[in-house]
């Protein structure tokens, strides 16, 4: 009898807990979704810098997708020493995609 009873606590808790974690999912989502359809146009005019900004930071995206691809490939090449290698058509088109 007592365990039924814990059984149906313990299982009110955890419906009650997934609820809460999809309802803060959902909150951070749409915040991001807020965030990621804003309109930039004010930013530009407000702050001049910000297209200085954008460029730097693409340019540090493809700074670093070209580095992971130079070091898998140069990791790939050394399998000999030890380390395990990769096919590089994957590895070159992994970092296409």
């Amino acid at each position: 009898m007592v365990a039924k009873i814990l059984e149906f606590i313990f299982k009110g808790l955890v419906e009650w807990l997934y609820g809460l974690i999809v309802e803060i999912v959902e909150y951070i989502a749409n915040g991001l979704l807020d965030v990621f359809s804003m309109d930039l146009t004010y930013f530009q005019d407000a702050i001049p810098v910000t297209e200085d900004i954008l460029i730097i930071i693409i340019a540090a995206g493809w700074a670093l997708l070209i580095g992971n691809l130079v070091f898998q490939a140069t990791k790939s090449m050394m399998s000999g020493l030890g380390f395990e290698g990769e096919d590089p058509k994957m590895l070159f088109t992994r970092t296409f995609v």
